[in-house]
């Protein structure tokens, strides 16, 4: 019976300590398994023909093993939680009497212990909720790499797209000049104009064939950037579609992106549970100027006694107790020192983050109005305007009321104009993907925006 009540009341201290820890709340188990679900599926193998921004993001969070990595980073710091806020091993002994020792009840034959160590109250406690803000901080830092990536392929598939779609347009320049040149070698042999219109469409279509031939070349590591993002081979070919969809962004509330910011940046969310984590530590560290208690139980095995005595044979069962003496303080004072050092830069770390968010949200933003702009100046009004100012001059030339070169200037001018815009859609949707990291999440659309 007092074997059982002392067991009783280790397992009690066990129950009591390992419940009274901290840990992960239901939500955060939860959305641990979401996380983990893409991953589980069977990879992608190919990606579709042609390849759009959303299905090229698509395919990168399920097969990037840096985002991997770093989902899993997080998953076993979540399930080291349990590990340091329980109690340590119980550790049992048997020992056998080489020659047993005759005692007035009997012989001891063997002695059987059961001991455990109890901290000191809270340190378990603490030890939980340390290991519970690093497994959020690996979480915001799965969130910053997941936000992170998403941004990185829109910049590679857009730089990419920019280089194919510019492609396209040194190619349409390429016809238009040949069109320019086979004008030209009917004028001048009809005696309308001169040899030099000829050679100057000729130079232009040298320049633009290089162009091309130069732009084909820096395509190539831009894909296998791309590919490397999605976790394909470097050399897996890939087809970006010919436009580039994109909804406008509101961005009117800068102080709404801000308090944002404040609550979902990944990188905020991460200084800030380091803060908790060190001030956990510091607390800790405290602690351990005082002793923990080790508390063990006895039982010996005794047999009959040679002569009848009362409780003859009975078992002898005894309580134990010990505690550790922390007395070399200057090994615990070090610690508490360097565990108050790694607070303070990780408050400053905090405090660098914050000012960080606040300077990369000015400047998405900024960048996106600056885009938009662009997409407006040049789609809507300059691109149209010039080409009608190409079609006019070259009917111009035709006619002998207008020179080469002015032929030339028009179509420079829309070359100019299209790359201009071309380069206005990568920069707006690259743009919004470096925002869309400093806020935490997606962008609100504007209202009316396709």
């Amino acid at each position: 019976m007092r074997l059982r009540g002392i067991l009783f009341v280790c397992a009690g201290l066990f129950i009591f300590t390992h419940s009274a820890a901290a840990g992960m709340t239901h939500d955060e188990r939860k959305q641990l398994r979401t996380e983990e679900q893409p991953f589980r599926l069977p990879a992608v193998e190919e990606l579709p023909v042609p390849v759009t921004l959303d299905d090229a993001v698509a395919f990168g969070l399920r097969g990037n093993d840096g985002l991997k990595a770093a989902f899993y980073r997080w998953k076993a710091a979540a399930k080291m939680i349990t590990k340091e806020q329980s109690l340590d091993d119980p550790a049992f002994a048997v020992k056998t009497f080489i020659q047993e020792i005759e005692t007035r009840l009997g012989p001891q034959k063997q002695m059987y212990s059961v001991s455990q160590k109890i901290p000191f109250p809270g340190k378990l406690l603490l030890k939980g909720q340390i290991a519970t803000e690093k497994a959020r901080e690996d979480y915001a830092a799965f969130q910053k790499k997941k936000l992170q990536l998403m941004a990185d392929i829109t910049v590679a598939y857009t730089e990419y797209w920019y280089i194919e779609n510019s492609i396209r347009t040194y190619t349409e320049i390429q016809a238009l000049l040949e069109q320019f040149e086979n004008v030209a070698q009917e004028k001048f042999k009809s005696g309308m104009a001169r040899n030099q219109d000829l050679l100057k469409a000729q130079i232009e279509l040298g320049l633009t064939a290089n162009q091309v031939l130069s732009l084909t070349d820096q395509a190539r590591p831009l894909r296998a950037k791309l590919n490397r993002l999605l976790g394909r081979p470097y050399d897996a070919p890939v087809t970006v579609s010919a436009d580039l969809p994109h909804t406008m962004v509101d961005i009117s509330d800068e102080q709404a992106l801000a308090r944002q910011a404040d609550e979902r940046n990944p990188d905020l969310m991460r200084a800030t549970h380091a803060v908790r984590e060190n001030e956990k530590r510091v607390q800790l560290a405290r602690l351990k100027f005082l002793p923990d208690v080790m508390i063990g139980v006895d039982y010996t095995s005794i047999g009959k006694a040679p002569m009848p005595v009362d409780n003859s044979g009975n078992d002898a069962v005894a309580l134990s107790v010990k505690v550790n003496v922390p007395l070399w303080f200057w090994k615990q004072a070090s610690e508490l020192a360097s565990a108050r050092a790694a607070r303070t830069a990780a408050a400053a770390a905090s405090g660098q983050a914050r000012r960080d968010a606040e300077t990369l949200l000015q400047t998405a933003c900024y960048d996106i109005r600056n885009a938009e702009r662009n997409i407006n100046l040049y789609d809507d009004a300059l691109v149209p305007k010039v080409e009608q100012t190409l079609q006019a001059t070259q009917t111009a030339y035709r006619s002998g009321t207008d020179d080469f070169l002015s032929l030339l200037d028009a179509e420079r001018q829309l070359l100019q104009f299209r790359l201009m815009s071309l380069q206005a859609a990568k920069n707006y949707e690259q743009a919004t993907a470096a925002l869309a990291v400093v806020i935490g999440g997606p962008l609100a659309n504007k209202e009316g925006a396709a």
